[in-house]
């Protein structure tokens, strides 16, 4: 186990990495775009989840389970907020399942989880860990 000094210190490297790549929150901006059809849901890349996404998180087996879980719109990602990043981490997220919101005017990371510091996500510490 790390001592508390050298977790501050991983836990400050995080950060830094978080605000060199995590640009902004723009929920607001991106919800309306959606709303005034500006911007597609169509758009989103990783939107659904796999099957074998399906199968890990939710515990399905089997195709008919998998496709009564589809039909009841239990494959699509549920999307809380919207962060406009830099185009090395869009694509890092993009690896890794994360909904990728694609348009002409640009591209944003749809997160979906919400109420925890950005550093907490899994996903984020993923893609830091493997650097």
């Amino acid at each position: 186990m790390k001592p508390k000094k050298e977790k501050l210190k991983d836990q400050e490297k995080l950060k830094d990495f978080i605000n060199n790549n995590i640009i902004a929150c723009q929920s607001y901006l991106v919800d309306e775009m959606l709303k005034k059809e500006i911007f597609s849901y169509d758009d989103i890349v990783n939107l659904c989840l796999t099957d074998e996404q399906l199968k890990k998180y939710y515990g399905y087996e089997g195709k008919g389970e998998i496709e009564e879980a589809r039909y009841r719109g239990e494959d699509m990602q549920e999307i809380f907020e919207w962060w406009l990043c830099d185009d090395w981490m869009l694509e890092k997220l993009e690896e890794r399942g994360e909904p990728i919101l694609k348009t002409d005017f640009g591209s944003w990371w749809g997160r979906t989880c919400t109420g925890q510091a950005i550093l907490l996500d899994s996903v984020i510490e993923n893609i830091y860990n493997s650097l």
